[in-house]
């Protein structure tokens, strides 16, 4: 797993594996984060055992969480290759190194 920022964009990606992409599509997602405002990790929702979450750090570090639009890339075995959202360095300060990574 890796993870980068563009200043530019104000974007931060969530890279979870590499792979050809099949698909690309825009939902929201809970960024959860810790007592700091860092990322510690990102919930895509589902239901059940069909709920995916993304964990940079450990589950006892998350103590908020915050609702953003986020792309959301899938490869062709299904797997999510990553999840990118905006306005990063508000969200999840984005633009300092995150300590779980």
């Amino acid at each position: 797993m890796a993870t980068s920022y563009d200043g530019a964009s104000d974007t931060y990606r969530v890279v979870c594996q590499t792979g050809e992409i099949h698909q690309r599509f825009q939902g929201n997602v809970d960024l959860l984060l810790d007592s700091s405002g860092h990322l510690v990790g990102i919930d895509l929702g589902g239901e059940g055992f069909q709920r995916l979450v993304i964990m940079l750090g450990a589950h006892e570090n998350v103590v908020s969480q915050r609702r953003s639009p986020a792309e959301i890339v899938r490869g062709r075995d299904g797997q999510v290759l990553y999840v990118a959202f905006s306005n990063a360095r508000t969200a999840a300060r984005g633009h300092e190194k995150n300590p779980y990574v």
